[in-house]
């Protein structure tokens, strides 16, 4: 009798805890660490979905499953971020039914990122009784955990965290604001802008604002301004004080890429016909434009050629095509990452978008696959 009774005290206390790892959203949790996870310099990255730590990447599918890829393995699905009633959605046929008390659905196109020891991403939170409103959310990277650390009034366009601070973008008609909160969720400022932020991000203590024609750095312990470059050009990645882009010319048919130090204006590295994705303190990663076939070229800084990696020698051909550079057709994306010594890009396939990875050393390139 003992016996059946502690199997029975024993079910009971499996479900409270799995009730609690499921439904886990408190708003008693807060952010406490200043650690960072340094974000890629990439301003394009973010359309992916993507996050990463030394050993894994971390992405999301069509109905936002989340998947862990480790180098070489097939990735290995973790959870779901959409929620319908405590319960993770599995299929679009659970995400389709209506919820008996709410829905709390990560939002499409908004950026996931590593902090700590979690994953942050944002969710649009509905209850039936048609509440709407917005959560940024800490999850821990098994998915059994999840809290809500910012409640919000506006649906985030794209949020950043770096040391002690959460910038989270809002969308308005006539302007966009970013709005700065402290880890324990309370908001320090707003900086309003009268034109649309078309994307961001962040190196050491600065937050780099890309606007329509020109760069602008923001100090995130003053909020002082500091417009960096202005003009025609479409910046890419910003590493150590300087910022790559690329100007079209010739009605988009020809593409000038350069690297120019944002403290003096000199231009440090210039070539045509690609753009510059990333850039360290060795090498320059660009990707080629208006070819048959897209390629990735590495150069040194005096603009030997150190390798190049053509996609469709091992991924063969695809139709579909990739997020275009400039006005022409990509068959490839550009690449979004350097991560464990491969490169990272994407295509369009026909469940949606693929990722996939090219190692620098055979330049063999293959699908992530889940």
């Amino acid at each position: 009798m003992f016996g059946k009774i502690q199997n029975i005290n024993n079910k009971i206390l499996a479900v409270v805890i799995i009730t609690f790892i499921i439904t886990g959203c408190s708003s008693s949790f807060h952010l406490t660490s200043e650690e960072t996870n340094q974000l890629a310099q990439s301003f394009y990255v973010n359309y992916l979905g993507l996050a990463q730590t030394d050993s894994a990447l971390y992405y999301l599918d069509e109905i936002c499953g989340l998947y862990a890829y480790e180098s070489g393995n097939s990735a290995m699905k973790l959870g779901s971020l959409h929620y319908v009633d405590d319960m993770q959605v599995e299929n679009v046929a659970q995400l389709n039914r209506s919820p008996e008390r709410y829905s709390d659905l990560s939002l499409p196109c908004v950026n996931l990122q590593v902090f700590n020891d979690g994953l942050i991403y944002a969710s649009m939170y509905d209850n039936v009784e048609g509440n709407i409103e917005y959560h940024l959310n800490y999850l821990t990277k098994d998915c059994r955990q999840r809290y809500t650390i910012l409640e919000l009034n506006y649906a985030p366009g794209r949020f950043l965290l770096q040391k002690s601070t959460i910038v989270v973008r809002e969308i308005l008609d006539s302007k966009d604001i970013l709005h700065f909160y402290s880890l324990e969720g309370k908001e320090m400022k707003q900086i309003s802008f009268d034109t649309s932020i078309y994307n961001m991000c962040v190196y050491e203590n600065s937050i780099y604002v890309k606007l329509a024609n020109e760069l602008v750095k923001i100090d995130m312990e003053t909020y002082d301004q500091k417009t960096v470059c202005s003009g025609e050009a479409s910046y890419v990645a910003m590493y150590k004080d300087q910022v790559s882009y690329y100007i079209l010319e010739d009605n988009g048919n020809h593409i000038v890429s350069e690297i120019k130090d944002i403290n003096n204006g000199n231009i440090t590295f210039t070539i045509n016909d690609c753009t510059i994705d990333y850039f360290d303190d060795d090498y320059v990663y660009t990707t080629s434009y208006n070819e048959e076939h897209t390629t990735y070229r590495i150069y040194d800084w005096n603009k030997n050629l150190i390798k190049e990696i053509r996609p469709y020698d091992t991924l063969g051909e695809n139709v579909l095509g990739a997020m275009p550079i400039g006005l022409q057709h990509s068959e490839f994306s550009t690449i979004a990452r350097i991560w464990n010594h491969q490169l990272i890009g994407s295509c369009y396939g026909n469940q949606g978008i693929r990722i996939f990875t090219c190692d620098i050393d055979s330049g063999k390139c293959q699908y992530i696959i889940h």
